[in-house]
């Protein structure tokens, strides 16, 4: 119940859902109760959809959430950034985005044990970055997210001194 997920974790506005492979059930959530950007993480279910807590480290929480994908043979799960749920749910006003409400970053985490590892600054090129798969070859450290505002699609990669970058 989302007064049980709020409670126990100080998450609301849940979006994407990954079952991992230990069995439990991981959930990006977008801000806290009040809408809040600064409250987004991601929830952890067990197998029983039961609430066990956060995925990620504290301090570890990006200022915007929304999807995520993850890549265990390099280690790596990536979020993006859309914006704060207070002002998503007014509906949408480009003046947010000039009022830093809306984001344009790519939020790079230690697969499983996540910490931030780095954040890559999208630019205006890549504002309100959406949906971001790695390609489905499990050995490939390479992906793409779509940002939804400049109808850009953005490459990201892993350099050969193990950072990540994009185009």
């Amino acid at each position: 119940e989302p007064a049980d997920i709020l409670q126990k974790t100080g998450l609301a506005y849940p979006h994407t859902s990954h079952c991992l492979a230990s069995g439990e059930i991981m959930i990006s959530c977008i801000g806290d109760g009040d809408g809040n950007a600064e409250g987004n993480g991601f929830l952890l279910l067990d197998s029983e959809f039961n609430v066990k807590g956060r995925w990620e480290k504290p301090g570890h929480s990006p200022l915007y959430g929304y999807d995520f994908w993850y890549q265990p043979r390099h280690n790596t799960m990536i979020s993006t950034s859309w914006g704060a749920p207070k002002a998503f749910t007014q509906g949408f006003n480009l003046q947010h985005v000039a009022d830093g409400l809306y984001g344009r970053h790519l939020h790079v985490y230690d697969w499983p044990g996540g910490e931030i590892k780095q954040t890559l600054d999208l630019g205006d090129t890549g504002l309100l970055p959406l949906e971001i798969r790695f390609l489905h070859d499990p050995a490939k450290d390479t992906g793409f997210v779509g940002s939804a505002l400049t109808s850009n699609l953005i490459r990201f990669f892993k350099t050969q001194d193990g950072s990540w970058s994009h185009e």
